[in-house]
């Protein structure tokens, strides 16, 4: 019966039960990950039908290599990144009858691009990544930050953490809005995200987290498929 006994109990194989289980054995818990699938994995996990393969959700991941969000994450986690990922120098083209973007993952290029394709938006564009991308970098300073690393990011980046307190109840829809005109620019950016949710109804800040950091950090396909 001993035998059984555990520390903690995860439930959910997705990729943050079992980031969070492999950590917290390392750190000497004995873990239990529960599971209602036949597999583990979560959305990172794939299938076949007539030959061919299919991804359940992921297509691409940020900062897979050293020194990125994901990469730091497995690296702390002891696991090898040398031959894991294949680095994508595009992710894909949005298009429309009109207008056609090529989605690179490069912030410089991917504002160009849309910036091209969109020459009245330029300046709300730029105004845009201008504000949100030192949020983004706050917000992911401060989810990997310890307590008292936390405490220096509220001393040292006061005006970044407001930001972030006036953006916990805003979707992307508002604050959309509040920049853009042209609702295809807004379906451009909104691409980037695949959550699932419309616009109206997703936190701009789960959006930001999981969107700028392809553009910021990279984007790689794990080979084999995910």
């Amino acid at each position: 019966m001993n035998d059984i006994l555990t520390d903690v109990l995860v439930i959910g194989s997705g990729m943050g039960g079992l980031t969070a289980a492999l950590k917290l054995q390392q750190k000497g818990k004995k873990v239990m990950i529960v599971e209602q699938h036949s597999i583990p994995g979560g959305y990172c996990t794939n299938f076949k039908r007539k030959g061919f393969t299919f991804d359940s959700s992921i297509q691409r991941l940020p900062g897979c290599l050293p020194g990125g969000t994901i990469g730091d994450i497995l690296n702390d986690l002891k696991i090898d990144t040398n031959d894991l990922f294949v680095e994508l120098p595009e992710l894909y083209t949005w298009k429309n009858s009109n207008i056609s973007v090529l989605i690179e993952p490069d912030l410089k290029n991917f504002i160009h691009n849309i910036s091209n394709a969109f020459p009245n938006e330029e300046k709300n564009i730029k105004k845009y990544f201008n504000r949100y991308v030192p949020l983004m970098k706050f917000m992911n300073a401060w989810a990997r930050s310890t307590v008292l690393g936390k405490i220096i990011l509220m001393l040292t980046k006061t005006k970044s953490l407001i930001d972030l307190l006036l953006h916990m109840n805003k979707t992307v829809k508002q604050v959309f809005k509040r920049y853009f005109i042209d609702d295809n620019v807004k379906d451009v950016l909104y691409s980037l995200a695949y959550f699932g949710l419309p616009a109206e109804k997703m936190s701009f800040c789960i959006y930001l987290a999981g969107s700028m950091p392809l553009l910021i950090e990279g984007a790689h396909y794990p080979k084999g498929g995910s």
